[in-house]
């Protein structure tokens, strides 16, 4: 597996996190599960990373174009905006 690592401006705060997969897709569920979890984010409900969920897996994330390895996503969940960037971490 390989790991990624996630970088999200949401709610007027940045949150870091990594996550392992098979690629960025897998990881990013994997990610939104322990965000499920956790609860890093004041003031995030359940709904809304249900559909954060939704999200990365219907809005595919945007490869950066000259760059291996990272990818743009943003969303609007509930008068919430999200966005940030996946990098696939060197081992």
């Amino acid at each position: 597996m390989k790991k990624f690592t996630f970088i999200l401006e949401c709610d007027g705060g940045t949150y870091v996190d990594q996550a392992a997969g098979l690629d960025h897709l897998e990881a990013a569920a994997r990610w939104v599960d322990k965000i499920f979890e956790t609860k890093p984010i004041p003031n995030i409900n359940d709904i809304v990373v249900d559909t954060f969920r939704t999200a990365l897996e219907e809005l595919a994330p945007t490869p950066l174009t000259g760059l291996t390895g990272v990818w743009y996503f943003e969303f609007d969940v509930r008068n919430v905006h999200a966005w940030g960037h996946i990098v696939e971490c060197c081992q």
